[in-house]
């Protein structure tokens, strides 16, 4: 039964994953190998609005799915065939196809996907228990990383062989294939018929676990944006090829990145969530120096590999947040809190990715990834804090079922 739920979990979160991955991770260096203006490559980002404004229409999506017998497998199917029809149109027009037309698949894909992703949060929170969620986390991270690797790494590799759109109709197959897996699998929504408080993001924002776990994103993800915003660029200052960065991070770092955040999601079994971080941001604080130090006086290849390593360790970073999101989301509108939390999480590196870029151009790279270096063990260390002075004790969310142990 156990494995049942990770295997589910994993699956579905990697579906969700490769298309996303192929607009996200390959199609803007693919297109710009096509010689595409960098300003149109840059508007591919507006494709990814829907993921950081889904907290908006979450609690009618949670609510509606609350009252309607089935309603959320029958959601949950219909905007999988939304994302196979995209997956299906990319294949048909190709890569050289008109720009705009590219951008309106991926507004379908991102829309679609994003809505989807509410109802699956629910699902994982619902259907977890406690002792579950380390390796739950950690295998949602494993999920993200394989698709990343296949949906941003594979059609890099054969960008200049004549099988890229199979990739595409690949990607169309894995997603028209698993509407077999979401016709047949059994959602037991806990809160079918129930009459229960209205859900909303008033609610949310009282739940004092929430919160902290808002307080974790920043300081996590804060730091880890200077370097995530400006790591590619210094490569290529360094003289290494788009090509090579392309395919390097997004082949070996995911792989890297599934074992890192399995063997983390074991780690966090044992160990109290605030050692585990700690010496998530020890290790990370390392490498972070390790690739400072390279970049002023190191070789190439090194850069490329502690790169590979940062990358790695984002999905570390990833496995940690998922945990903490699944411990802090109230059971009676997990699809909500969670949503509302991964949303905050985006909105901290869309926002904190623009300003170190700004900076960067003020004082330089160098001197912008210093800051981030000296930032991430300052912010850490603040809340490691009052952690171990106890005043950050877990608190049951509002109607949720009792847990042990402090959340951070």
């Amino acid at each position: 039964m156990k494995n049942a739920k990770f295997i589910k979990i994993f699956f579905f979160y990697f579906v969700q994953s490769v298309p996303l991955y192929i607009f996200s991770g390959a199609l803007p260096s693919i297109l710009r190998l096509e010689g595409l203006d960098l300003s149109k490559i840059g508007s591919l980002s507006l494709v990814g609005l829907p993921w950081a404004l889904k907290f908006l229409w979450a609690p009618k999506i949670e609510e509606w799915a609350r009252v309607n017998k089935k309603a959320r497998k029958k959601l949950m199917i219909f905007f999988q065939i939304i994302i196979a029809a995209s997956m299906y149109a990319l294949y048909h027009f190709g890569i050289k196809t008109d720009f705009n037309t590219i951008l309106v698949i991926g507004a379908f894909l991102s829309l679609a996907s994003a809505t989807q992703d509410i109802m699956l949060d629910a699902l994982t929170c619902e259907m977890l228990d406690e002792k579950e969620r380390s390796q739950a986390a950690s295998i949602q991270s494993s999920s993200v990383a394989l698709g990343a690797l296949l949906g941003g790494g594979l059609p890099l590799m054969l960008y200049n062989s004549p099988y890229l759109n199979s990739v595409f109709l690949g990607t169309f197959a894995l997603a028209l294939g698993s509407l077999a897996v979401y016709c047949l699998f059994r959602d037991d929504n806990i809160h079918q018929g129930e009459e229960l408080d209205q859900i909303s993001l008033k609610r949310s924002f009282s739940n004092d676990t929430l919160l902290k776990a808002i307080g974790l994103t920043i300081v996590l993800r804060l730091p880890e944006t200077g370097f995530a915003a400006l790591q590619n660029i210094a490569l290529v200052d360094r003289g290494v090829a788009i090509e090579e960065i392309g395919q390097f991070l997004s082949l070996l770092a995911p792989i890297v990145g599934i074992i890192a955040s399995l063997s983390l999601g074991k780690v966090m079994e044992k160990l109290h969530l605030t050692k585990a971080t700690a010496s998530l941001v020890l290790v990370r604080t390392l490498v972070y120096l390790s690739f400072y130090l390279t970049l002023l006086f190191g070789k190439t290849e090194h850069l490329v590999v502690i790169a590979a390593m940062q990358i790695a360790l984002r999905y570390c970073t990833l496995s940690l947040l998922n945990y903490s999101y699944l411990t802090a989301s109230s059971k009676m509108q997990s699809g909500t809190d969670f949503t509302l939390l991964a949303c905050s999480d985006l909105f901290v590196y869309i926002v904190m990715s623009f300003a170190f870029s700004k900076l960067a151009h003020t004082i330089g790279i160098e001197n912008t990834l210093l800051i981030s270096l000296i930032l991430g063990p300052i912010l850490a260390s603040k809340i490691f804090m009052k952690s171990f002075e106890g005043r950050l004790q877990f608190k049951r969310p509002c109607n949720s079922p009792p847990s042990h142990g402090p959340f951070l």
